[in-house]
């Protein structure tokens, strides 16, 4: 049975005043004391390794005090040590200092300092103020947050397996060994196109417009991100307007994070194309779109991939080269029959990843309510 319990306005103390602070390393460790297992080695990019040495026991947060790291937190408990760019908030209290963990590993809680290198002052760590509810409270708090985040692991560990049992099937699937297939040129049975910069001083907009631009950062899973799209105005789209993509390509990034191939949602038919990727028009009557998709996503397409992309300046891979990149065709049916075997896995793979996102707004919205003291439902 739910309890509603009443939060409002929590107190708040400075770290300093409820948690030992003290820098790490100081333990004189090297990489030569590491071992298979033992007690946890904390640095500033999380758990480091095992030491047969333990320098501190109990419950802590360790902060990531220095790099592109600075203010991520990690939780220890148990026996452990924490080396070099690390700050160690060590609490009397288990509940509280996992309590506390929730609440500080929010990188936009810390003030840095520097650019180049930012750091975290330890009297920044001293003196920063933190809700502290009755430990009652924070008890209750925690098992909730506990309760997602095991929820969040579960979900993490089955997309993993999502993802092995995908690549295993692509593998068994698309092995052409054996197999009366044709080996042909990618530029043989299909079109290859590129996409089209925006003319020197014009702009992409976050304003929605008729005309969405898609750009390599917006491609992901084999698909397009509708989060954050940009797009262009009228009078852009008039020099770049014969730069576009059909929901029928197939589409190749060529610059920054080169190979990543996908299709875009039929909801953005026509959308306008980045120079940094290249379209390819398929046949259908030859090959498969999400054929396609995959065979370019083996290991055997990557490596060629790999093989064609220049390394001269900045890595680009050219459409010619595109052309050249040698595929298995089966018979269109056949390709059908693979694409249903490896659609049903990626479906599944999609539905986990919905319901990561999920568990993670309502990770947040019980974070943000506990710690700001809002009314909420805790079991």
């Amino acid at each position: 049975m739910e309890n509603l319990v009443m939060i409002t306005n929590w107190p708040t103390k400075k770290l300093g005043e409820i948690a030992k602070i003290y820098q790490g390393g100081k333990s004189g460790l090297t990489k030569k004391d590491y071992v298979k297992s033992g007690f946890s080695v904390f640095s500033a990019t999380g758990p480091d390794g095992f030491t047969k040495k333990s320098f501190d026991s109990g419950n802590a947060v360790i902060l990531s005090a220095i790099g592109a790291r600075c203010g991520k937190c990690f939780y220890a408990e148990g026996k452990w040590t924490a080396i070099a760019n690390t700050q160690v908030i060590k609490f009397d209290n288990p509940i509280t200092a996992r309590f506390m963990y929730y609440y500080l590993n929010n990188e936009s809680r810390w003030p840095r300092f520097g650019s180049a290198q930012p750091f975290i002052a330890p009297s920044t760590v001293k003196r920063l103020k933190v809700p502290f509810p009755p430990l009652k409270i924070q008890k209750q708090i925690v098992e909730r947050l506990d309760k997602i985040a095991e929820a969040q692991k579960l979900n993490n560990e089955l997309v993993q397996k999502a993802d092995e049992l995908f690549q295993s099937l692509l593998h068994q699937e698309l092995n052409s060994e054996g197999e009366n297939w044709k080996v042909v040129s990618l530029g043989k049975i299909a079109e290859i196109k590129g996409g089209k910069r925006i003319p020197k001083g014009m702009n992409i907009t976050s304003v929605k417009t008729s005309h969405p631009y898609l750009r390599v950062v917006d491609f992901m899973d084999n698909s397009v991100k509708i989060k954050d799209l940009k797009y262009i105005d009228d009078e852009v789209f008039k020099f770049i307007k014969n730069y576009t993509i059909s929901s029928k390509d197939v589409y190749i990034s060529i610059a920054g994070t080169i190979g990543l191939i996908g299709k875009i949602p039929s909801s953005l038919d026509g959308a306008n194309l980045t120079e940094n990727a290249a379209k390819i028009l398929i046949d259908e009557k030859i090959i498969n779109q999400d054929f396609l998709i995959f065979i370019l996503s083996t290991i055997n397409s990557r490596k060629q991939i790999k093989k064609f992309t220049q390394a001269v300046g900045v890595p680009k891979l050219a459409l010619e080269r595109i052309k050249k990149i040698q595929i298995s065709l089966p018979s269109l049916k056949v390709q059908k029959q693979i694409v249903e075997k490896l659609s049903v896995v990626q479906e599944y793979k999609k539905q986990l990843l919905a319901q990561k996102s999920k568990l993670k707004e309502l990770f947040d919205s019980v974070l943000n309510k506990s710690m700001k003291g809002e009314s909420i439902k805790l079991c």
